[in-house]
């Protein structure tokens, strides 16, 4: 029989912030609370960074599942893609389909394929963030911008041989 050894850090020897999200605590203000429930996430999983290590610089687009923004690193000035997942509409904790989008990228790592650098989280247990690398242009953007775009034959096949060397990529790793 095989034994798994589970390190706990050294600052664990402390009682971990209260969870219950029920008890509250006399004349604690909204703010203190979020920073509470932010503290709890910290304690359980101290390498979750925060999106205050981010500038937002400008809103790039929203879909259904989040809204994206363009943001400066603070500390590297690193330029990137900063998506704030929509959990409002969940009421049964953290919805799947950006469990699975989050997993799925953080998994795949390939040159055709954007990369997810991290997840970070905000003052609230509903602000959580997937910092991706920033892409200039959006081809399925660009093209519905420019419905008279004209692309040539070689820039086709560049295109569609980045796609299917993508596609190939996820279908080797079962995605």
């Amino acid at each position: 029989m095989s034994h798994t050894r589970i390190s706990v850090p050294e600052e664990a020897d402390a009682a971990p912030p209260e969870v219950d999200s029920a008890i509250t605590v006399p004349d604690e203000t909204a703010e203190e609370k979020a920073q509470r429930a932010v503290e709890t996430i910290k304690y359980f999983f101290p390498s979750c960074n925060s999106v205050d290590d981010y500038e937002p610089l400008n809103k790039i687009s929203e879909g259904t599942y989040g809204v994206v923004f363009r943001a400066k690193h603070l500390r590297t000035g690193e330029i990137v893609a900063l998506k704030k997942l929509k959990l409002e509409r969940e009421k049964e904790g953290f919805p799947i389909t950006a469990l699975r989008e989050i997993n799925t990228l953080l998994r795949l790592r390939h040159p055709n394929i954007i990369e997810v650098k991290e997840v970070v989280i905000g003052k609230s247990l509903d602000d959580i963030y997937m910092v991706m690398e920033f892409m200039h242009h959006d081809l399925r953007a660009v093209m519905e911008a420019n419905t008279d775009l004209q692309i040539v034959q070689s820039e086709v096949k560049c295109l569609l041989l980045q796609l299917l060397q993508a596609l190939a990529f996820m279908h080797e790793n079962y995605v």
